[in-house]
C-alpha cells in the first residue's frame, strides 16, 4: 500500500484531480502515520492516470 504525498497544492490538484480531499501531516510525523495506516512506501508527486483522478461529478449525466 502506498502513501501519495505532495509538495505543494497545485501538484496535489494536477496529480488528484480538484476534487480530492488532502490533510497536511508534518513531515516528521511521517513515521507514525505509517505505523497507524500501514502503508509501505510513500509516493511524492504521483500523476494519476486520468481516470482515477477526482472531479466534481455533478456535470455528468
Amino acid at each position: 500500500m502506498a502513501l501519495l504525498a505532495y509538495t505543494c497544492m497545485e501538484l496535489l490538484v494536477a496529480g488528484c484531480g480538484e476534487q480530492q480531499p488532502w490533510v497536511a501531516i508534518p513531515v516528521p510525523e511521517l513515521v507514525q502515520a505509517q505505523l497507524s495506516a500501514k502503508f509501505d512506501v510513500i509516493a511524492i508527486d504521483v500523476l494519476l492516470p486520468p481516470e482515477m483522478l477526482h472531479t466534481d461529478n455533478r456535470d455528468r449525466s
